[in-house]
């Protein structure tokens, strides 16, 4: 009887264990399109759209997919295709700040959703993944069942002039399991922003 006990014991623990082995996977992506928002003649929103999947293999498993391409049609000087690549994003005076969505979850074992904290950083850095931090959005909940969550960093004004350009990097930090101040993975993207000089009404918009 204590045998079986122990047999019992040791195989839940193992389950235990191997629940909580994530894997994480990044991609930058045309299957994805992000989305330009025209919010006022002084800036716009780059929206990500759904970038972090978190709720793969019973919350075992996270992807990241960030777009290659955004959907520029709400804004003012869109070419024909509606798009523009994530190397050539024009905003005025190249003002901007960064949105996403994101689903979070637990981790489902025995055919229960477990709370597992999920802890999801949005970084928005000056050139590359080292350069100075400009601003951030950070998630850090404890969760079950799986949902959608949406996030948006603060405005960035570096009122660049017309036509000049800025590189920056995009990075996505995720941790599920544990809080060893690690992350699960991580996943960056570099993205330019061009300075357009007006607003969508055509009028001088910097203040």
């Amino acid at each position: 009887m204590y045998r079986k006990l122990i047999i019992t014991m040791t195989m839940i623990f193992l389950a235990v264990c191997v629940a909580f082995a994530g894997s994480f996977s990044c991609d930058i992506t045309s299957s994805v399109t992000g989305k330009i928002i025209a919010d006022s003649g002084s800036e716009s929103t780059i929206d990500l759209g759904t970038i972090l999947w978190a709720d793969g293999n019973s919350g075992k498993s996270t992807v990241v997919k960030l777009p290659l391409n955004f959907d520029c049609t709400a804004t003012y000087d869109c070419p024909s295709s509606h798009l523009w690549s994530k190397n050539a994003i024009r905003t005025p005076w190249g003002n901007f700040n960064v949105k996403f969505t994101a689903r979070v979850a637990g981790v489902k074992t025995l055919g229960i959703w477990r709370s597992k904290m999920n802890d999801l950083k949005l970084e928005v850095r000056q050139g590359s993944a080292s350069g100075p931090l400009l601003v951030a959005y950070n998630y850090a909940q404890q969760v079950s069942s799986p949902k959608t969550i949406t996030g948006s960093t603060a405005i960035y004004r570096p009122w660049v002039g017309p036509g000049d350009s800025r590189m920056y990097t995009i990075l996505i930090k995720f941790d599920k399991f544990d809080s060893d101040g690690g992350d699960d993975g991580q996943c960056g993207m570099q993205m330019t922003v061009i300075g357009a000089a007006v607003g969508p009404q055509g009028e001088s918009e910097r203040k």
